[in-house]
């Protein structure tokens, strides 16, 4: 699981763009409205705090690290941050990504089929402004920010 808590709202954002949708270092600078460098170097710098958290700090990545969740999770109660009456992550269901990323996966791409689909074909691709505001609209998305947790 990727956890996107280190990430902030912005580094999230490039990180999806650029990680897990590939969107290149021209389009995702005009979506956001940043330099092409501003863009790398954001990406750049996500990738690296994910992956310094997880190969430093996550016991799920490297057997040897104690996982810190519940002790962090019991501060996060007392800061007033985590309800422990409605909690988000743990849930009487327990579930893997392996079994919710399918749905998830499927969810996306009946959002990205049937509403943007139409709207991507009825453009010309070359036209930048086109997907930008393609994206940008994906982005704003409440089922999207929902499924990437976004808010």
């Amino acid at each position: 699981m990727v956890c996107f808590c280190v990430l902030e709202k912005e580094q999230r954002l490039v990180y999806i763009l650029g990680e897990i949708f590939s969107v290149d270092h021209t389009t995702g600078p005009e979506m956001l409205d940043i330099s092409k460098d501003n863009f790398r170097q954001k990406l750049s710098r996500a990738r690296k705090d994910l992956y310094s958290f997880m190969n430093n700090k996550c016991g799920l990545i490297k057997k040897a690290i104690p996982c810190r969740c519940e002790r962090k999770t019991k501060s996060f109660i007392k800061l007033g941050w985590v309800d422990k009456e409605q909690l988000m992550f743990n849930t009487s269901d327990l579930r893997t990504i392996y079994k919710v990323a399918p749905q998830k996966s499927n969810d996306l791409l009946d959002i990205i089929d049937t509403e943007y689909s139409a709207l991507f074909k009825s453009h010309p691709f070359q036209e930048k402004d086109h997907i930008k505001s393609l994206f940008t609209n994906l982005l704003l998305e409440d089922r999207i920010t929902d499924l990437f947790n976004l808010e």
